[in-house]
């Protein structure tokens, strides 16, 4: 997905026409078995019998493309058989920017976790949100366009971490595609940890006298 793809079309001299016969000329049309014509591919003038064109798909499936050519004075016009292109998601690379308080907190303390997602400038900055985990506790990070990239980022607060050292961390983002977006999901990158300390606490006995009965 939004990857740019090429396609080029050839055409032939007719079977047992002379080497000295002109190649075709004219031009030709890609489209699709549902009409749509991709961008860029329509109207392509042929040059020495062939035509290309650069187009991108936003949305992942099967496209299925045909080659139109309308024929010229002498050449008659053909549809090619059909061409199968496999539109797949597009990679991300999921990321923890930073983490609040710096270098451990105590439990009972909020945690604010900042995320970023990579995506490509030319589909769009990823959608969705990210799920960020601290050992067991968790929280949703709704991801943000970052302007003028392809990236988006998101924040969200764990207040409910248990104490414990060395807990993991982890960003996980499941990707758009099943909201008809084209990114696939991705993970942040193993082996990051944070420190939740214990709380202190206050202990206090008071005593009181008993009334006399």
């Amino acid at each position: 997905v939004g990857q740019g793809i090429n396609y080029t079309v050839r055409f032939d001299r007719a079977s047992g026409a002379s080497a000295d016969a002109r190649l075709p000329t004219g031009a030709i049309t890609l489209s699709g078995l549902d009409g749509i014509i991709p961008a860029g591919c329509e109207g392509l003038t042929l040059v020495n019998g062939r035509a290309t064109c650069a187009t991108s798909f936003a949305t992942t499936g099967t496209r299925v493309l045909m080659a139109g050519y309308g024929g010229d004075g002498n050449y008659l016009g053909d549809i090619s058989s059909r061409f199968s292109q496999q539109v797949t998601t597009q990679q991300t690379a999921t990321t923890i920017r930073g983490i609040t308080p710096k270098g451990g907190s105590v439990y009972g303390q909020p945690v604010t976790l900042q995320v970023e997602v990579d995506g490509n400038a030319a589909l769009g900055s990823p959608t969705g949100s990210v799920t960020v985990s601290l050992g067991a506790a968790s929280c949703s990070a709704p991801l943000q366009a970052i302007a003028g990239t392809g990236n988006a980022s998101g924040s969200c607060v764990i207040s409910n971490a248990a104490a414990g050292t060395g807990q993991l961390l982890a960003a996980n983002y499941a990707g758009n595609a099943s909201d008809g977006g084209g990114y696939a999901g991705s993970k942040s990158a193993d082996g990051q940890t944070y420190d939740v300390a214990p709380a202190a606490t206050s202990t206090s006995l008071a005593s009181s006298s008993a009334t006399p009965q």
